[in-house]
């Protein structure tokens, strides 16, 4: 699987996305006693067991973010496809695919629907998508899809912009993860570049976005004398 930072700000939108949405639900119980669910609430403890890698734990409440969203938001509405992503990458870290693949799918269809197919968020569930794909060992597909995603991105925001260089840091964790570290390598400099001209040396993304390249450079070495 990918490590939390290859998905790299994937999850903006995602945490406390109920902008659009009301904060809290009330819902009937057995013997006719009404419970509050607080959505915000939901949604911070759902991020906090992602971060403390409990994807297991987390999954009961995604669920529940899923069900309140579908019945009172609507099957087509973005937030609905936020809390679907959601579910999908607690899955994808708890290493069920099967189950990961299909809800990304959903998500993406959604987003399709709502911002069309040359908007940057679709080009995000694009590059979230081709992340369960290769974790999932299917690179053929993934390749393809970050591929599509790195196009819409380059025509609706161009090469220089800072969501190009994470869609390129994405690419590069995929091809890491098939082993071709050399080609990982390329990507993830030219990403820092982007970020480098954009944000600048001392931004927090420059300085992540540093991190992998010296174990790449190894590995790449490595590969190169084998």
């Amino acid at each position: 699987m990918f490590a939390p930072a290859a998905y790299i700000s994937l999850l903006a939108g995602v945490a406390l996305c109920t902008a659009n949405a009301v904060a809290t639900e009330t819902e009937q119980e057995p013997g006719g006693q009404q419970q509050t669910i607080d959505i915000v609430d939901l949604e911070r403890r759902i991020n906090a067991l992602r971060k403390a890698g409990k994807y297991r734990e987390a999954i009961p409440d995604a669920l529940r973010l899923c069900e309140v969203f579908e019945r009172d938001l609507g099957a087509e509405h973005p937030d609905y496809a936020f809390a679907l992503n959601t579910l999908a990458m607690l899955y994808d870290d708890a290493g069920d695919f099967k189950r990961a693949e299909p809800l990304c799918q959903q998500s993406l269809e959604i987003r399709k629907e709502t911002y069309g197919e040359e908007h940057p968020i679709y080009a995000r569930s694009l590059s979230l998508r081709a992340m369960i794909l290769a974790d999932a060992g299917d690179y053929d597909r993934s390749e393809s899809l970050h591929s599509q995603a790195l196009k819409i991105l380059e025509k609706s925001q161009g090469k220089s912009h800072p969501n190009y260089a994470k869609g390129l840091a994405n690419f590069a964790a995929m091809h890491r993860a098939a082993g071709d570290y050399a080609r990982a390598e390329a990507l993830q400099r030219e990403s820092l570049e982007i970020i480098k001209k954009t944000l600048g040396e001392d931004h927090p993304r420059y300085q992540k976005a540093l991190e992998p390249l010296e174990s790449l450079q190894q590995q790449t070495e490595d590969a190169a004398t084998e």
